[in-house]
Order: C-alpha cells, then sequence, then structure tokens
C-alpha cells in the first residue's frame, strides 16, 4: 500500500520565482506635426513599463534616426514622414511606428527687396502677388545768401532753404504691373552760388522727382531763393522752397508733401535778434524738412543768427529722411544737411562782401518690395 506523506512533499518546494518584466508599451508625441521645410521637431517618449532603451527611425529627417529619448528632428523636403521607436527594457522590446506622422509644409516665399538710388530698371519675380513701392523724390537746394557794401543803407539777407521731396507708400497689385518697370531717381538740387557785393544771392535748383514708371512718382522740392539786399519794408520773412508734391496713377497709398524750407527775418536797422532756426516751417507727415537761411547783416553788424532746420529725421520702411541743418553762421559759412533721402539744402549766410553758398539737397530714392502668397 501506497503511503503518501503530503507534508514531505509540500516542504521539498523551492521558492517562487520574481514575476516577469513587462514589455514596454511604446508610445510618443511630436513638437509639432505640421512644420515648416527647415524647421526642427522635437519627439518625447511616452511609452509605459520603463524602458531603458530607444531607437528612433526618421525617414526623411535630419539624423535619420537617435538613440535618445526625446531627440529632435530637422525636415528640410516637403512631405509625409513616417515616424518608429523601438522601446526596450531587460522584458524585452515594443515598437511603434505612426504612418505620415509628420506633414512638412513649404516655407513661405520671403519678400524681394530692391532699392534705387540711381537710375535703372525694376524685373517682377514670378508668383509675387504685390509689390509695395516707396519713392522719395529730392530736396531743392538752399539759395545763396546775398551781399551788399556796408554803404548801402538796405539789410543784406541770408538765402532760404530748399524744399523737401514729396513721400509716397503705395501698393500695386502684380497683374496691374508690366514684367519690368523703369526706376528714375529724383536728382538733388544744387545750392545757389556765392555772390560778390552789391549783388542778392542766387536761387538753388529745385529737386527732381522719383517715379517708378507711370505708375507713381514722388515730385522733388523746390529750390530756396537767395537772399534779396532789397527788401524793404524790413521784417520780412524769406519764404523757403515748396515741399515736393506726388501723385500714384495706379495702385493705393499715401502721399505725403514734402516739408518746405525755412526762411529767415530781414530788418534793416536796430539789432537783430531774430534766429533762422526759428523761422517758420511746414512739415509732411512723412517727409524730411528743409534747411532755412544763414546769418544775417544788418547796418555793418554782422550776426551770427542759424537757417531754419528742417524736421526729421524720419524712417520709413527702412528708409531714413534726413533732415536739413541749420543754414551757415555769418560771414558766409555755409550750412550742413544731415544724411538721408531727399532732404532740402540749407540756405547759405550773408556778409557785406561776398555771401555764402546755398547747400545742396539730398538726393531721392525708390524701395520696391515684392510679396509672395
Amino acid at each position: 500500500m501506497l503511503n503518501l506523506n503530503l507534508n514531505s512533499l509540500s516542504s521539498n518546494r523551492g521558492p517562487a520565482g520574481p514575476a516577469p518584466i513587462p514589455v514596454p508599451v511604446v508610445d510618443f508625441s511630436a513638437s509639432t506635426t505640421g512644420p515648416t521645410a527647415g524647421d526642427s521637431v522635437t519627439f518625447t517618449d511616452l511609452s509605459t513599463n520603463s524602458p531603458t532603451s530607444w531607437q528612433w527611425e526618421f525617414p526623411g529627417g535630419t539624423p535619420t534616426g537617435s538613440t535618445s529619448q526625446n531627440p529632435s528632428v530637422t525636415y528640410s523636403a516637403t512631405g509625409s514622414y513616417n515616424v518608429t521607436l523601438y522601446a526596450g527594457n531587460t522584458g524585452g522590446t515594443g515598437s511603434l511606428t505612426k504612418t505620415n506622422y509628420i506633414n512638412v509644409q513649404p516655407a513661405p516665399a520671403v519678400p524681394v527687396e530692391e532699392t534705387f538710388t540711381t537710375n535703372g530698371t525694376w524685373s517682377c519675380c514670378p508668383g509675387a502677388v504685390c509689390v509695395e513701392v516707396i519713392a522719395v523724390g529730392a530736396g531743392g537746394g538752399g539759395g545763396a545768401g546775398g551781399a551788399q557794401n556796408v554803404t548801402f543803407d538796405r539789410g543784406v539777407a541770408a538765402g532760404a532753404g530748399g524744399g523737401g521731396g514729396a513721400v509716397i507708400l503705395a501698393t500695386i497689385q502684380s497683374g496691374d504691373l508690366t514684367s519690368t518697370v523703369p526706376v528714375v531717381i529724383g536728382t538733388a538740387g544744387s545750392g545757389g552760388n556765392a555772390v560778390s557785393a552789391p549783388s542778392s544771392g542766387n536761387p538753388g535748383v529745385n529737386g527732381g522727382a522719383s517715379c517708378f514708371g507711370s505708375y507713381l512718382c514722388a515730385g522733388g522740392g523746390a529750390a530756396g531763393v537767395g537772399g534779396n539786399t532789397n527788401i524793404s519794408p524790413p521784417g520780412v520773412i524769406c519764404a523757403g522752397g515748396a515741399g515736393g508734391t506726388g501723385v500714384i496713377t495706379t495702385g493705393t497709398g499715401t502721399v505725403c508733401t514734402g516739408g518746405a524750407g525755412g526762411g529767415v527775418c530781414v530788418r534793416q536797422t536796430g539789432a537783430i535778434s531774430v534766429n533762422g532756426c526759428d523761422a517758420p516751417l511746414v512739415t509732411g507727415t512723412r517727409s524730411p524738412g528743409a534747411g532755412g537761411g544763414g546769418s544775417l547783416w544788418d547796418q555793418g553788424a554782422i550776426t551770427t543768427g542759424s537757417g531754419g532746420i528742417g524736421r526729421g529725421p524720419n524712417t520709413v520702411c527702412g528708409l531714413s529722411l534726413g533732415a536739413s541743418g541749420c543754414g551757415g553762421a555769418a560771414q558766409g559759412g555755409i550750412g550742413t544737411v544731415s544724411a538721408g533721402y531727399g532732404a532740402g539744402g540749407a540756405g547759405g549766410a550773408a556778409s557785406e562782401t561776398t555771401s555764402g553758398a546755398g547747400r545742396p539737397g539730398r538726393a531721392g530714392v525708390v524701395k520696391v518690395i515684392q510679396y509672395f502668397s
């Protein structure tokens, strides 16, 4: 008869082994699934069951693979791309492929800019939907100061400043444009030449217009008048050159009149206290102003008054529109003009023997920006 000792069998069993480690359940995410070509995408491992190793596959990306847990990848070409992740631990390896997970979009076309400071021809780029044109007319030259011998009993006047060029900002649809457009840049007006006594000052020269074909033109500023040695009655203000005006024939936009040049007061007797920088000025919304006259001479007394100062500088769409400086000091000095486009020239100073010349204005400019869809 078989006699089983169950207690003895039970006591001979070994201890239970460790529970098996579960294989990772793989998942992941991306910082974006619709990047623009050239952008970087960061992938984040979301796998459970504590993976300790990773192997990524990125067809179409750079790099094409990685063993990092959370790698970054750059996609340079448009299209749809799969992403695969293998995540492993001592229990095994799991995997997941997301089909067409990354959809790379084309990079937007960068606007094309071209700035003309000399005459030339603009050419349209294929695919442009519209262009923005910024045109600035040239500044007028300042007038020279007058010169008068001290034996004369009239006041000696300084020259007035030239007007600033007009500024245009316009948008033209590509369907309204020809494939090429001639561009004309306004020439700066020269200043009036100095004169010897007895004589009134020479006027400056008008600034030229800056045009984008027949589509628009920004007019130049008018020249400043020369100093008049026979002004009567006293206390007259010499008018500065008028600011340029403009026109848009095709497209939409804004036309800003240029700033007018400053003038100076002329007094026949007594102390002269009027400073040309305090003379009235008219300024355009975005346009540079123009310089005013230089110093004054009255009954043998030389003063050091400055010319009218232009308003500015202003910046429009990356273009610096400089304002003219004050006119010159006494005894034939000439004023200065600050950097920029379209500023009017400062007027020359007066003297009892030889006047100061007027300063030239600044040339115009045309900037064309093409935009794409």
